[in-house]
C-alpha cells in the first residue's frame, strides 16, 4: 500500500497459478481524507496498476465498517489466466 508519504513494502503478497487473490488489511478510520491508498497490482513487473481505497464498497473492493475500530478491507484482485500474481 502506498501513502502521500512513501510505501510500504513490509507487505508483498505472491499469488499461484489459478488462485483467486484476496489483499486484506486494516484502515484506521482517523486516516479517511489525510492519506490516499492504493494497492499497486501488476501480472507482469514491467508496469504497476494502482487500486484505489475509495471510503465506500465499490465492485471487487469490500469496505467492512466496524465502529470506532479500524475497518476491514478486502480487494479481490483481477484475473490474469495462466500467469502468477503479485501485490505490494
Amino acid at each position: 500500500m502506498k501513502n502521500k508519504k512513501g510505501s510500504n513494502n513490509s507487505i508483498l503478497v505472491a499469488y499461484p497459478i489459478g488462485a483467486t487473490p484476496v489483499v486484506s488489511f486494516r484502515r484506521i478510520d482517523s486516516s479517511g481524507g489525510i492519506y490516499d491508498l492504493v494497492v499497486p497490482w501488476t501480472s507482469v513487473l514491467a508496469s504497476w496498476n494502482d487500486i484505489a481505497i475509495p471510503d465506500e464498497s465499490s465492485g471487487a473492493l469490500v469496505i467492512i465498517p466496524n465502529d470506532d475500530d479500524p475497518d476491514g478491507i478486502q480487494i479481490t484482485l483481477p484475473p490474469t489466466p495462466g500467469i502468477a500474481r503479485r501485490s505490494v
